[in-house]
């Protein structure tokens, strides 16, 4: 599946057929504002990819209002 955000491959390792556990995702802290950039539609069943989240945080996005 691709990102909801910005369309390219997700790396979902659940996707890959790898357990929760073991995708990348599983790690990762996805701050509000990332996530309110999700489409209604696709909120809890699209993954976002490691690019967006890796934007969210260089452009300061701790998840802090």
């Amino acid at each position: 599946m691709n990102c909801p955000i910005c369309g390219n491959d997700s790396g979902c390792g659940m996707e890959a057929g790898k357990a929760a556990e073991d995708c990348w995702c599983s790690k990762a802290k996805f701050p509000p504002r990332t996530l309110a950039l999700v489409p209604g539609a696709l909120r809890d069943k699209a993954c976002i990819c490691q690019s967006c989240l890796a934007r969210a945080e260089e452009a300061g996005d701790n998840g802090r209002e």
